[in-house]
């Protein structure tokens, strides 16, 4: 059985070897037959490599395989366990070998180690075995025909002005966006309103027309926010007739209202010049209005709703 394997390994390294490059090499009782093909390629290529080794039965052998033979790099590699033979035994390396050197005129470093049953040792170095190795680009570049170079494209070339505009458009996009996504501030009630400029009237240092006069703005702004009744632009008689007509007002309110805004006409017209405590009276009779004529809760809910 061993017989009839050896010699079917022998007749397939026969049929794949017919065409390559054989070195056959006997030292120290090995007889070793390396067979390469093709002998001529270009880079790139694969180049098939098969060791073929045969001893007395007494030695143990072992390639010395790295990376690369040279400036082959070893693609792949099969390696057939030792067969005993009538003569000894048989060994097998089968291996894929390729270059991306041009320059490349031989394959090199293969050496195979041995041990004896003595615990001897030994190598056996092949001759680097030549090959011929085509570039892709003939033998020179020079019988190539290459394009030139293109020049550099400048990033911007008469184009500034469209650059200008897309950049324009984009940041006021940017601007329409971050202005959609700022939150407005929720603006004031109009009773709190009242009260804060109210506040600030009380602070001011005002002779008493100017002092009345800004009274009276606040509280006909109080009362178009808080009961929707014109009041900036109208008369006291004209507002006073209009307020009747609001069922948001109660009597008692339009009565207060009627007496300040005709106390505040009196100063503002009739150049009565009211005492400082007065003037203080007035300003505590504006909060005091604007105090109980605040919406309720469910006002307020309706309101915001709205």
């Amino acid at each position: 059985m061993n017989y009839l394997l050896t010699i079917l390994i022998s007749i397939s390294l026969t049929s794949t070897q017919s065409s390559a490059e054989t070195v056959r090499i006997e030292q120290d009782g090995v007889v070793l037959s390396v067979s390469y093909d093709p002998a001529k390629c270009t880079v790139g290529d694969l180049i098939e490599l098969q060791i073929h080794a045969i001893t007395d039965g007494t030695k143990q052998l072992t390639l010395n395989e790295g990376e690369a033979f040279g400036s082959f790099n070893i693609v792949d590699t099969q390696h057939v366990l030792d067969i005993p033979i009538a003569t000894g035994r048989e060994w097998n390396w089968s291996m894929q070998l390729d270059t991306f050197d041009a320059s490349a005129t031989e394959i090199s470093g293969i050496t195979l180690n041995w041990t004896d049953q003595n615990s001897d040792i030994g190598s056996i170095t092949i001759n680097p075995l030549p090959i011929e190795i085509k570039s892709v680009a003939g033998a020179s570049l020079d019988e190539m025909t290459l394009r030139d170079i293109k020049p550099p494209i400048p990033l911007f070339t008469k184009s500034w002005w469209s650059f200008g505009v897309f950049t324009g458009l984009g940041l006021f996009a940017l601007f329409l966006i971050a202005k959609l996504l700022r939150k407005k501030p929720a603006p004031f009630s109009a009773h709190a309103q009242a009260m804060l400029d109210l506040q600030s009237l009380r602070e001011a240092s005002l002779d008493v027309i100017p002092f009345y006069t800004e009274l009276s703005n606040i509280v006909r702004k109080y009362l178009e926010g808080r009961f929707d009744i014109k009041a900036t632009g109208q008369t006291t008689r004209e507002f006073l007739i209009a307020s009747k007509n609001n069922p948001r007002l109660e009597g008692s309110d339009r009565q207060a209202l009627s007496s300040f805004l005709v106390s505040a006409d009196l100063v503002k017209f009739a150049r009565f010049e009211p005492s400082h405590d007065v003037c203080d009276k007035a300003i505590t009779q504006a909060e005091q209005f604007v105090a109980a004529t605040v919406p309720s809760t469910t006002e307020q809910e309706v309101e915001a709703a709205a």
